[in-house]
């Protein structure tokens, strides 16, 4: 996967289109400045690349002259935007289980994030692994998911209700305070994955538009026509599995029995791609080195544990191989940009 991936769906685009326009930039401008005809957007049915969305993205952004945009942008976007995936999460018994959905979809919706579900005794929620670097945009894309959420959760549950809390995998920025203030609860910065929790006793709750058989439906529709073609869908969930068990990684066999295949067939449609096992294991720990690099101030150390290698020096090396300097040069080089 890298940034030329389709993996913007035009709903989402429309969207984010509607605030700036509402601040009076046009199509036209924003089109002519970032090089991406939107003349047609109406009609478009291709996605769009992420890194055609992150062109119009620092358009908007650089026009407006507002830094915390992914904030202001989420707190915009509707629901419609999610297009079939929102009638499925309108559908579902209970807010925990439209959070399941979430999870089970978002590695399609959005393949840069890993969503993973989980439980505690007193809470529910999502944990987002970064599966590619998204490097300095990470933080617009943190803060328009996250909003997003919180949107939703007014929708469905009513507009008084909170998450427990939300946290980030990045320090705090400058603009800290406009977290809390659009979010409406407890925000955690600097952390390893981002997640996204409610009170047990909130993801308990039926949903007023509860519908099984519209649930099951829709969520059929959406997985035959998954965004992306096999090829697109065979590595995002390889690396989606990979991601998630970064420390002890699965071998080969095992990923092919999660995936229901046979391990000679996952190589052999490896190999059509033009790729192996062996080499895509390689490239998705050098974005999730990347992004622990840059986001975070773990040492070197404590990432080559949390990546699975023995000792530092085996880490530095691979690292170098990937990038072309040590982890360290890496991190100090990126800091300084």
């Amino acid at each position: 996967m890298d940034f030329d991936a389709r993996v913007l769906l035009p709903g989402y685009v429309i969207d984010a289109l509607e605030f700036p326009r509402q601040q009076g930039l046009t199509l036209e401008f924003i089109s002519q400045r970032s090089g991406i005809d939107l003349s047609n957007i109406a009609d478009r049915t291709q996605p769009f690349t992420l890194n055609e969305g992150l062109r119009i993205g620092r358009v908007v952004a650089d026009a407006l002259k507002i830094p915390h945009y992914g904030l202001v942008l989420g707190g915009h976007a509707g629901l419609n935007c999610h297009g079939l995936a929102s009638v499925l999460a309108m559908s579902q018994e209970t807010y925990g289980d439209c959070l399941k959905v979430a999870s089970r979809l978002g590695d399609t919706m959005f393949p840069p994030l890993v969503g993973e579900y989980f439980e505690t005794k007193n809470a529910v929620g999502l944990r987002y692994f970064e599966s590619m670097s998204l490097g300095h945009h990470t933080r617009f894309f943190h803060e328009y998911i996250m909003m997003n959420f919180v949107n939703i959760l007014r929708f469905l549950l009513g507009e008084d209700r909170s998450a427990k809390y939300i946290a980030f995998p990045y320090e705090e920025p400058s603009y800290g305070e406009k977290y809390r203030r659009y979010l409406g609860c407890e925000v955690i910065f600097g952390v390893t994955h981002a997640e996204f929790v409610v009170e047990r006793s909130l993801a308990e709750e039926t949903l007023p538009l509860a519908n099984s058989s519209v649930a099951n439906q829709v969520e059929a529709r959406l997985t035959q026509s998954a965004l992306g073609d096999s090829h697109d869908q065979l590595q995002a969930r390889i690396r989606a599995i990979i991601v998630k068990n970064m420390d002890e990684v699965p071998k080969v066999e095992e990923i092919a029995q999660k995936l229901g295949m046979h391990e000679r067939t996952l190589r052999r449609q490896l190999s059509k791609q033009g790729t192996g096992f062996t080499a895509l294991l390689e490239k998705i720990r050098h974005e999730v080195a990347v992004a622990q690099l840059i986001h975070s101030d773990k040492a070197v150390t404590e990432i080559a544990e949390s990546m699975g290698f023995h000792d530092t020096s085996a880490f530095s090396k691979a690292f170098k191989r990937w990038a072309g300097k040590t982890p360290t040069e890496y991190r100090s080089e990126f800091r300084g940009f």
